[in-house]
């Protein structure tokens, strides 16, 4: 028909084809970043949020403690150790982070702070082979899941 010879982008979807217009037009709905490009993270606002949320003593189901020290540690660490203190003995690990969301325990547990930042007494340890997950406390042992 006359109109499809007329529509220049008539090789392209439909879809992609209003898309394309509204956006000429000023009529588009993302306000995201450009495609392509990650948010901007801010590396020392996260750091000081996983300092906030993190840092100190915790005690998992099993009576063991949990230490988080970020001394000497700046925004541009990307790991630091956890040492776990239990009836063996005390036990360092390392948590590495990804500078935004997520700290991770060895090869199996993750943390997200966004889900610490909503429960901040009770830090979970989610695993990525469907394992129970890991919950600690600050107020002393009696949290749920493993140790």
């Amino acid at each position: 028909t006359a109109a499809k010879r007329r529509d220049p982008l008539r090789h392209i979807s439909a879809f992609e084809s209003r898309r394309r217009r509204a956006s000429a037009t000023g009529m588009t709905r993302n306000t995201g970043p450009p495609a392509g490009k990650p948010p901007a993270i801010d590396r020392e606002a996260n750091f000081a949020q996983v300092r906030k949320y993190l840092g100190g003593i915790w005690y998992g189901s099993r009576g063991e403690t949990y230490e988080v020290s970020f001394e000497g540690h700046t925004h541009r660490s990307q790991a630091w150790t956890c040492w776990r203190d239990n009836t063996v003995g005390k036990t360092p690990y390392t948590l590495r982070w990804d500078g935004n969301d997520c700290v991770i325990w060895g090869t199996d547990y993750t943390l997200l702070l966004s889900e610490l930042k909503r429960t901040p007494g009770s830090p979970t340890w989610h695993s990525a082979k469907g394992k129970r997950p890991f919950v600690w406390s600050r107020g002393g042992a009696g949290g749920a899941g493993g140790g």
